[in-house]
């Protein structure tokens, strides 16, 4: 009984919190003409459209990190509750996605140095790729933060944290695009959907073991800021999972240290296929890297 209340309680949750979304998403792109109902219809913007998949992808990442941080649900009467744990989720959840909005186009705009609104408007479908990529990254650093049981004495700690993995990200993606040898601004601008993937995957590697070093218990600044700092060392390794595995091993393209046909195949001839390769590698490396730190 108790395990079929809980449920009724998510799945209320759920539509509650995706109708929610839906709002917030129409209300922070008011300067857009097209409505979701549009993104469906035949007269469709597909780089809006997968802004729009990977910002509802963030979201429900973002529930399930609240919803596994607040215990209450499995440790209350849910019946007697339903109001207050409800509440509680939806104001996380508000709170969460503002975020997630903000630092997302906070983190556009440092990489494209434009508007994002204007590649999407004129359907650039590289500039989507990019834009759903960074609003998953976002969450999934979110979710390091949540991962745990909330403790509401340790919020001030959480906030500086996440901000902490956000300026991680920011500088790890600016030191990550000096191992290209072609403009990634510049291509994603000029509708290179494989250096958009490409791009994509780095990022959103780099988030999961952001949110792998933010995750755990908190115990001093100095203390938690050394221990992620250690464990997000393991974002070099990226590196030669790019030169040598996805170009040496993958492409049998040879081993280099910069550059290489890697570069050429993204750039020149616009491979989405090496663009793809690229970027499950960066993201399923990520997954192994932080499961072998555990």
């Amino acid at each position: 009984m108790k395990n079929i209340e809980s449920l009724i309680a998510v799945v209320l949750i759920l539509v509650l919190f995706i109708v929610g979304a839906k709002f917030l998403y129409r209300l922070f792109r008011i300067d857009s003409k097209e409505t979701i109902g549009q993104l469906l219809s035949e007269e469709y913007n597909i780089a809006s459209g997968v802004q729009f998949s990977g910002y509802l992808l963030s979201v429900l990442i973002t529930l399930s990190s609240i919803l596994h941080s607040n215990i209450f649900l499995y440790e209350y009467e849910v019946s007697k509750n339903l109001v207050k744990i409800i509440s509680v989720v939806l104001a996380n959840g508000f709170i969460a996605i503002v975020s997630l909005v903000l630092f997302a186009r906070i983190t556009l705009f440092l990489i494209l140095r434009i508007k994002i609104t204007k590649a999407i408007e004129a359907d650039n479908v590289a500039a989507g790729i990019l834009s759903a990529g960074i609003y998953v990254s976002i969450a999934i650093i979110f979710a390091g933060i949540l991962n745990g049981t909330v403790d509401f004495s340790y919020i001030f700690p959480n906030i500086v944290f996440f901000i902490v993995g956000i300026v991680t990200l920011w500088f790890a993606t600016y030191l990550f695009r000096f191992l290209t040898k072609y403009n990634d601004t510049h291509e994603i601008l000029n509708e290179n959907i494989a250096a958009a993937i490409s791009f994509a995957g780095v990022i959103i590697a780099i988030a999961v073991i952001i949110s792998h070093g933010l995750h755990g218990e908190f115990y001093s600044y100095t203390g938690s800021l050394y221990l992620y700092c250690r464990s997000i060392a393991v974002i070099l390794f990226l590196y030669p999972v790019r030169q040598w595995l996805v170009q040496g091993i993958f492409l049998h393209k040879g081993f280099h240290l910069y550059g290489g046909v890697l570069d050429d195949e993204i750039a020149q001839h616009r491979n989405v296929v090496a663009g793809l390769i690229e970027a499950i590698t960066y993201i399923g490396t990520s997954f192994i890297a932080v499961n072998l730190m555990i």
